[in-house]
């Protein structure tokens, strides 16, 4: 068996996509499956390596890149799986500013159906795929409802807990304190409601806010900084490579994850690995999963994030977080996702 894996993220990078074109191939070789990995700028050679491989699985949800992907296993007569890790028609809706909303609230909304040429696109790539591989049972639900996704073309594989080396080392936070903020720097990530929750804290002596990223709202996120007057405790990082962010994250108090809302999180899970306490938007297709061991907040409340962020720095409440956390099961790997993966395959 041989898999071609279709991301349109680069090697290296934050995130979901970029995590599972890394680091999967080598799990699925220890289970005896081939793997090639096709990544931007080598989209020419698809029809080559389409050529070569048994199934076509994308890890994008975006027509431009599963349209393609469709027509050649069409007509090279291939098996063709998606791995949808968010959903792609509510993010564009987000970044055009057409809703604030949740996907689920944003759907029923019906605020959907006024981009009908997208939906036709995106519903056209999902009705051609032979199976659609859903991280989290949230995603599959949304999908089956308003993209009138059969079951049986559905399956389920949960997220693993990323490698991140040796783990975390001792830290002292006795004067200095640097949450950290990291992703893609678009609106739903809701940095700027972090930033003015960050901004109207009381006493920020020694606590500082790191942003890393790339992204459209960079310079808007950097304006409002300037504009609040928090630019001696709320700074800026360039995206940077999987290890140095790792590095970055073993040197935070914390981390703040409060999108609007988050399908699923890889930043997370690689903060619970690496035993740092995170802060988590209570609007994510894992707050089930997470409901009694995470501290939650209200994306859409900038109090909310400011008091979690002040109840966090207490001492005693840091002391204890972190040992709820650390009892949290995290040997799920990249072995379970390939062997999942493989059982799925072999039925296609």
């Amino acid at each position: 068996m041989k898999i071609l894996i279709i991301t349109s993220i680069e090697k290296g990078g934050i995130g979901g996509p970029s995590l599972y074109a890394d680091n999967l191939p080598a799990a699925f070789a220890r289970h005896n499956v081939e793997v090639d990995v096709l990544r931007p700028g080598h989209f020419v050679r698809l029809v080559w390596s389409v050529s070569r491989c048994d199934i076509l699985y994308s890890l994008s949800g975006s027509p431009k890149v599963n349209i393609p992907v469709t027509v050649c296993a069409k007509i090279f007569r291939k098996k063709f799986c998606i791995r949808p890790g968010g959903d792609f028609l509510w993010e564009r809706a987000t970044e055009r500013g057409d809703t604030e909303k949740t996907p689920r609230e944003y759907y029923k909304s019906g605020e959907y159906k006024k981009r009908r040429f997208s939906l036709i696109l995106f519903r056209w790539t999902l009705a051609r795929a032979d199976r659609v591989i859903f991280p989290t049972l949230y995603l599959r639900d949304l999908y089956q409802e308003y993209f009138f996704l059969p079951e049986h073309k559905c399956e389920y594989v949960d997220y693993p807990f990323p490698y991140v080396g040796g783990g975390s080392k001792p830290r002292d936070f006795t004067r200095d304190k640097q949450f950290v903020f990291a992703g893609r720097l678009i609106k739903f990530k809701n940095g700027e409601r972090l930033i003015r929750a960050f901004a109207q804290m009381d006493n920020k002596k020694g606590v500082t806010l790191k942003i890393i990223g790339e992204g459209p709202e960079k310079l808007r996120l950097k304006s409002l900084v300037g504009e609040l007057g928090a630019e001696d405790h709320i700074f800026f990082a360039d995206a940077m490579n999987h290890n140095a962010f790792l590095s970055e994250l073993r040197d935070s108090y914390c981390a703040v994850v409060p999108s609007i809302f988050e399908p699923g999180s890889f930043f997370m899970l690689e903060c619970l690995k690496l035993g740092i306490p995170v802060i988590f938007t209570k609007a994510s297709g894992l707050y089930d999963a997470y409901a009694n061991k995470l501290l939650f907040v209200d994306p859409y409340s900038v109090p909310d994030i400011k008091e979690k962020i002040k109840w966090l720095l207490d001492a005693n409440n840091y002391s204890n977080y972190a040992k709820r956390l650390a009892d949290i099961n995290t040997q799920r790997c990249w072995d379970d996702v390939a062997r999942e993966h493989k059982v799925i395959f072999e039925k296609l």
